[in-house]
This record gives structure tokens, C-alpha cells and sequence, in this order.
């Protein structure tokens, strides 16, 4: 996939039109590629750990939306995501896990 070179800002756009008009976003065929496309725009470059700032969910809806439906398909197991994604508390407010 042809978005991993993309600013995010560029990215989202870019997933924006993709999604435009789908009613299932596995409609453009997700992929582990779609899926570390996307995981850049949420991941710390320094150290690879996981940033789910209100900013940038707010900024990147469709971003957020192909991470955790690519995120599902590929790594939920026994009942569990959001491990994974290294994301707890609350369901009305995202943090990230210290650990």
C-alpha cells in the first residue's frame, strides 16, 4: 500500500477518500500492509510504543477506523484487542497503559 510514505495528514486524507462511500470498511481489502500504514500515524518514533492522544484521535478518525478494524482481523485473540494496542480504562476515555 502505497500510504506508509505519507505525512499522517496526508494519510488520512488519503484513507478519508478511500473510505468515502463504503458501508464496510473491509470493502478495500485490509491488509498486516494496511495495517502498518495506518499503526504509523499511532506510534511514538523513538520508541515504537503506542500514542492515543485525544488530538490525534480526533484528527485521525479514519486512520483510527482501518488500525482497529485491520487491528481486529489480525490480532484479536480470546476475547482481547485492545492489549494488542496496549490501550486501557475506561471505554469513554482511551489512555495508554504505562508499563
Amino acid at each position: 500500500m502505497p500510504f506508509e510514505n505519507l505525512s499522517p495528514g496526508n494519510r488520512e486524507a488519503a484513507l478519508a477518500l478511500i473510505l468515502r462511500g463504503r458501508r464496510l470498511i473491509f470493502e478495500i481489502g485490509l491488509d498486516e500492509d494496511w495495517y502498518e500504514s495506518a499503526a504509523n500515524t499511532f506510534r511514538n518514533p523513538i520508541d515504537g510504543g503506542w500514542r492515543f492522544g485525544t488530538k490525534d484521535l480526533r484528527r485521525y478518525p479514519a486512520t483510527l477506523a482501518v488500525l482497529l478494524a485491520v487491528a481486529g482481523t489480525l490480532h484479536y485473540r480470546e476475547g482481547n484487542l485492545w492489549s494488542h494496542l496496549d490501550v486501557s480504562g475506561r471505554s469513554s476515555r482511551m489512555s495508554t497503559r504505562s508499563s
